[in-house]
């Protein structure tokens, strides 16, 4: 009786071998036995496991205390015109050291088509893949999601000891039935509900492409929880939206939503690197028969990383965002107008160019809040950690440009002479690295210890208005006008935020925000922010920060060159202590470093802050440095994208016996510890010097950023 009890208690290992793909599906079958660990080693070459045409391999439900392990010895499993693994609900199932790769799932109806899981289709089982390569796999059809990996209905998916999925692909087409279709998610992984954690994994160079691309590399829907961590890498993935009546692109490398849903869950990015993923909008398509306008254009949002909805809390620890680009697509122009063919006839008039594609958060995106469910809070916090220092470096948020409009047609003998079509409308272009958006909804922010590097935000021209038409006697046509070019906010952030915000001891530094032209015009449209462009409708507290040699330029720039802090209302909830905010620049040498607040209320509780330049009545003079000439840094040393430097040590040296304005009080030792998560008296800067000690060494905003590691 003791032994079966301890068999109940302590599963049997039973080993099977399979020289075959047929075998290996024999020995699934017949894993059926309670309490028992089934391990399946296969011993065949790599031809032996390519599956025959429209096989799959099933993983059924375990038995009682069973599982089934699949160890391979870097043996490829190919499909042949299905998905390689289906496995069911219930299924606890490990796979070590194999590759898989070949399978598909292609539309089976023209008309409606869903279609999901080109590698492995987990439809509630518990799958663990170590060192498993996941590569090669496509899902095409009107919906389709997860072409390297589909997992739903609660399971959980581990990703681990080196594993990769890379080089996968949705690929969504339109269609005239249920909700337009051409909806592509998750190039590489797709997850709905359930759990999925990334522990020393990578997922590169995968492709959502549709008219709603969403998740280049990852899409998580309808809550639970994604944690990536422990040196992962998420990179070179691209989400691709076509023009269209649809989302466009949204998340190059992750997407994270629960816009329809009433189950948020939980992000987890920790000491991992989001670099050199795309959300691209796709250009839209010309004017194509006379007097045709061109199309609109896709938006991209969210380069790296794209959170969407209510009630999310989301932690970026000690992560690289490197790289990550948002770029909006240029809309179509507009057709020349036809002409007139018969005798005292006007020409046709020409076709409206199309509006150019916003880009927005160049590495990040949060929009945290919904109209489906206003009532959820949500939190996000981006830190650094012991190990590794928060860094975004590099990415970029760039409009589309807008179509041109076409030129009226010939008109003939009397008549009247047509018009020209008018410029498209430009795009907007937000937060070179993080754009962050409540949405009505309740959000907590709470930024410490990052350095934002070398970002950019451009916005892009406004379309040219076609010309009048000619060749009549009468009335003359009426040229299509010129459409303005779009805003630039935030070179490193834009943050328009109602619940508490606070930002303490991070650096902003050499970021951008740059307006275009105008069509036609010579009018430059409103670049704000180069480093910071903050809207705070809650408590909002800003200390130990230094922002300097960011850039604006253009010559209709309204606000700040180094923080603009916009339509802050009371200006008695801002909280402003201990910042340096000098040299920034501005090809408009009025805009000063920095602007606060819209509504020219001084702000209560601004001091011990040093800032070059400031908007009439924005701080006090007798509580802050304000105007000194004399440089507190030294040039700004960049960072490459491991956050290592580029010519030297990274740190911003005071001249001789000048206190660092950045060294803080005491009194901010509560704020700074609750986002560091320590204890007060364990609240540190970050060269690890404990703040409480207040003195000339502790450099406060003036940081020392450590050399990344990898």
């Amino acid at each position: 009786m003791l032994e079966r009890l301890e068999e109940r208690l302590n599963p049997s290992p039973l080993i099977e071998f399979a020289a075959n793909a047929t075998q290996l599906q024999s020995d699934l079958t017949n894993a059926t036995a309670h309490n028992t660990q089934y391990y399946i080693v296969l011993t065949g070459g790599n031809s032996a496991y390519h599956l025959a045409s429209g096989q799959e391999l099933f993983v059924g439900a375990a038995a009682s205390g069973s599982s089934v392990n699949i160890v391979g010895l870097g043996q490829k499993i190919t499909g042949n015109g299905n998905r390689v693994f289906a496995v069911e609900p219930g299924a606890v199932v490990t796979l070590d050291y194999l590759t898989i790769t070949g399978g598909s799932v292609l539309p089976t109806n023209t008309n409606f088509s869903f279609d999901a899981g080109g590698g492995i289709y987990n439809s509630g089982g518990n799958v663990t893949l170590n060192r498993v390569t996941v590569k090669g796999n496509l899902v095409k059809g009107n919906f389709a999601e997860g072409g390297g990996i589909y997992t739903a209905n609660g399971g959980s998916l581990t990703l681990q000891r080196g594993s990769t999925v890379e080089s996968n692909s949705a690929i969504a087409t339109p269609t005239t039935g249920f909700g337009g279709g051409g909806f592509a998610a998750g190039g590489g992984l797709y997850k709905s509900g359930g759990s999925v954690t990334l522990d020393q994994a990578t997922v590169k160079n995968n492709l959502a492409q549709g008219v709603s691309a969403l998740g280049g590399g990852i899409a998580m829907f309808n809550g639970g929880n994604l944690t990536i961590q422990g040196g992962s890498t998420i990179a070179t993935n691209r989400a691709v939206g076509l023009a269209g009546n649809g989302r466009g692109a949204e998340g190059g490398g992750v997407l994270v939503s629960s816009l329809f849903s009433f189950s948020p869950g939980n992000l987890q990015i920790l000491d991992s690197t989001v670099r050199n993923n795309i959300a691209q909008g796709a250009a839209a398509a010309n004017g194509a028969t006379p007097g045709a306008s061109g199309g609109a254009a896709a938006s991209a949002v969210g380069g790296g990383l794209d959170v969407t909805g209510a009630g999310w809390v989301a932690k970026l620890i000690g992560d690289t965002f490197s790289g990550n680009e948002a770029l909006g697509g240029n809309g179509g122009n507009g057709a020349a107008g036809s002409n007139a063919t018969t005798p005292n006839t006007t020409g046709g008039n020409g076709g409206y160019g199309g509006a150019a594609g916003s880009a927005v958060g160049g590495a990040c995106e949060f929009a945290l809040g919904s109209p489906f469910n206003p009532s959820a809070s949500a939190s996000l916090t981006i830190l650094n950690d012991a190990a590794h220092p928060s860094i975004f470096i590099d990415n970029s948020a760039k409009a589309g440009s807008a179509g041109n409009g076409g030129a009226g047609g010939q008109s003939t003998g009397t008549a009247s002479n047509s018009n020209g079509g008018g410029g498209g409308s430009s795009g907007i272009a937000r937060g070179g690295a993080v754009d962050i958006e409540s949405n009505g909804s309740l959000c907590t922010v709470n930024i410490a210890n990052t350095t934002l590097y070398g970002n950019a935000v451009t916005n892009n021209k406004g379309g040219m208005g076609g010309a009048a038409g000619t060749g009549g006697s009468g009335a003359a046509g009426m040229a299509g006008a010129n459409s303005l070019a779009g805003y630039a906010y935030g070179g490193a952030v834009q943050l328009f935020n109602e619940g508490n915000v606070t930002m303490v001891n991070n650096t902003v530094a050499k970021n951008s925000a740059t307006a275009a032209q105008t069509g036609g015009q010579t009018q430059i449209s409103a670049a704000s922010g180069g480093g910071l462009f903050v809207a705070s409708f809650g408590h909002f507290t800003f200390d130990n920060n230094t922002i300097t040699q960011n850039v604006v330029n253009g010559t209709n720039q309204s606000s700040a060159s180094g923080i603009a802090l916009v339509e802050n209302t009371p200006a008695s909830a801002t909280n402003f202590y201990n910042n340096l905010i000098q040299g920034n620049l501005s090809s408009d040498s009025s805009v000063p470093d920095l602007y606060a607040p819209f509504f020219g209320t001084t702000l209560a509780n601004a001091t011990n802050n040093f800032i070059s330049t400031v908007s009439p009545d924005s701080i006090s003079s007798t509580t802050n440095i304000i105007g000194n000439p004399q440089p507190q840094l030294g040039n700004v040393v960049g960072v490459n994208s491991k956050g290592q430097p580029t010519g030297g040590p990274i740190y911003y040296p005071l001249l001789p016996n000048n206190v660092s304005i950045g060294a803080g009080t005491t009194s901010v030792l509560s704020t700074i510890a609750a986002v560091e998560g320590v204890p007060t008296a364990h609240a540190t800067d970050e060269i690890g010097n404990p703040r409480s000690n207040n003195n000339t060494i502790d450099l406060g905003a003036v940081q020392f950023v450590p050399k990344r590691h990898d």
